[in-house]
């Protein structure tokens, strides 16, 4: 197993970096970047992806080029799954869910790309999530609490996934 750490350098030292705030299929993970100028990455099989907003604006950016906005997921998905806290949000154009480990407005937050997450370990009194290429990230939040994020990411993909068959969703 290969730490996203370890990912990361690997890809700085084969001068695999974007700058900008486009989350897509490759992306992993977006996490706070402790810089002066850049305040977040994006994680990505491929390549990394230095953004100067923070990781939720980076979700909010990412909703308007959906043709939404994160208040409008927010909401959307309050009103038909009472989810109200920590809420995964769906960037239905690049067919990705983003799951966030805490508060989204907590500095620490960090935002899973549902489909790339294959597995979830207690570590300590925190979470080893692991990822579809076989990297590894630990985290402090509570295997409990990642485990119901991750179930709810999972409930949101099957409405869509569901919907998407019908008149009604056309995406």
């Amino acid at each position: 197993m290969y730490t996203i750490e370890n990912h990361e350098k690997n890809l700085i030292k084969e001068n695999r970096i974007i700058y900008g705030s486009k989350v897509s299929q490759d992306s992993l993970l977006i996490m706070h970047h402790y810089d002066l100028t850049y305040q977040a990455k994006i994680i990505g099989q491929n390549t990394i992806t230095y953004a100067k907003e923070d990781p939720l604006d980076i979700i909010k950016t990412n909703c308007l080029d959906n043709l939404t906005s994160y208040d409008g997921q927010r909401e959307a998905i309050y009103q038909t799954f009472n989810y109200k806290q920590k809420v995964p949000i769906p960037l239905l154009l690049e067919n990705i869910i983003m799951i966030p480990s805490k508060a989204p407005k907590d500095i620490d937050c960090h935002w899973l790309n549902y489909d790339k997450v294959v597995k979830l370990n207690k570590d300590g009194s925190g979470t080893q999530i692991i990822f579809d290429n076989d990297l590894s990230l630990t985290i402090p939040e509570s295997y409990r609490t990642i485990r119901q994020q991750y179930k709810r990411a999972q409930t949101i993909k099957q409405y869509i996934e569901a919907h998407r068959k019908t008149d009604f969703f056309v995406i």
